[in-house]
């Protein structure tokens, strides 16, 4: 997968890798936006299976409810629940 940018941020190898999985299994990014330049600080919500999300465990990441934070820059991808 190419690499992602918000607003000329450049997201982590851990966000890279785990966004591309999702939008491999159909899921589709609804919301992006920059929290922290200078931290490299993004924040993603996206839309799909949730059922996909119980089967996988991501490592680099925290979870909290609905939301996945990477360990590295505190980046944020948040799931939309039904």
């Amino acid at each position: 997968m190419a690499q992602i940018f918000v607003t000329d941020c450049a997201a982590c190898e851990p966000v890279n890798r785990l966004i591309g999985t999702l939008l491999k299994n159909d899921f589709e990014i609804i919301e992006q936006r920059l929290e922290d330049y200078h931290f490299h600080q993004l924040y993603f919500k996206l839309k799909g299976n949730l059922e996909f999300l119980k089967r996988k465990s991501f490592e680099g990441f925290s979870k909290k409810k609905h939301t996945y934070f990477c360990d590295c820059h505190w980046t944020a991808i948040e799931f939309v629940v039904k």
